[in-house]
Order: structure tokens, then sequence, then C-alpha cells
């Protein structure tokens, strides 16, 4: 496809709406819908490819066309891919069960905010336009993880909280 692309000299703005080039991602999801993700030999090779591949492209002036497409979008190919889907995969895949297996508090509350999304969307919605006009604007990195933290806070405790209350009522009116 990008052969294609680069022979013909399409456009930029008609190759970003070409959806022809996913089709390398779609086969590359179906290869994990259908197989579990294990690394092996080829894997990590075709990764280490990857991981080459993108600091040539991103960061050196080597013109690899007609095989890769010149876009401003540089170190998004097709021969990207493995790096982000075999070795990150892996790695996601080895953290959770890693934190699965060690630290059960913290995957229950992930799941709990998992399941109470939408409320904790809804609340989002209220606290940030509300919160916005109130904080002043700062550079300070400090300021600025503060100001994540009591955005969560804000977002999460409170949903946490009232459907902890609302369980336990339903309880004691069952009762």
């Amino acid at each position: 496809m990008e052969y294609l692309c680069s022979v013909t000299n399409m456009p930029q703005s008609l190759y970003r709406l070409f959806a022809g080039r996913y089709i390398f991602l779609i086969a590359l999801s179906l290869l994990y819908f259908k197989l579990p993700i294990k690394l092996n030999v080829w894997k990590c090779l075709l990764s280490l490819i990857s991981v080459i591949f993108i600091i040539i492209d991103r960061y050196t002036d080597i013109n690899m066309e007609p095989f890769i497409f010149k876009t401003v979008w540089t170190g998004f190919h097709w021969c990207a891919y493995f790096y982000t889907s075999f070795m990150f995969l892996y790695l996601l895949e080895r953290i959770y069960v890693y934190v699965n297996n060690h630290y059960k508090v913290l995957v229950r509350f992930i799941n709990r905010i998992g399941i109470y999304s939408y409320e904790i969307f809804l609340l989002q919605m209220l606290v940030l336009s509300l919160i916005n006009h109130f904080l002043p604007d700062t550079d300070s990195i400090v300021a600025k993880l503060l100001y994540i933290l009591l955005r969560i806070a804000l977002c999460v405790i409170p949903v946490l909280l009232y459907k902890e209350y609302k369980s336990r009522l339903l309880q004691c009116i069952k009762k």
C-alpha cells in the first residue's frame, strides 16, 4: 500500500483519508484475537527492527521512498506497528499479571472505578466546569500535579462514597 501511494505521489490529504493503510493493523489485531500474547525470538526481532525503523524515520533524514511513503507522520508506518503490538502488549500483560497477584486491593479499586466510570465521567463534567474558574493559571509543575490530584479526588472519591453508602443502605432495607 505504501509503495503504491509513494509511486503514485498521492497527496497527504488523501493518504490521511485512505483506510487501506489500516489493513495491516487489522491483520495484526486478528492475530492477537486468535493467538495468546507470547514472546518468541521472531517477535522480539520484529520489535527491535521496529524500534530501529522508528528511530531512523523520526530522527534522521534518510528517505526510504518508495517503500515507505514519506508523510508528516514520521514513525507511523506498517513496520513500526510490531513494536507496539508485540513488546508493549506483552509488557502490559506482564504488569497486569504482577499487579493482579500482588496488589489485590489496587485491582479491586481499579475494578470499582471501571464499574462506576459513567458516574465518574458525569461528575468530571460538573467538577471541571466549575474548578477551572477558581484555580490560578500557573507554570509550576508542583501546582499542576496538585491540580491533577485534586481533580481526581473530587471526581472519584464522592462517587465511591455515594455508591458505598447506597449499597449499605440497600442492605439495611433488605434486612
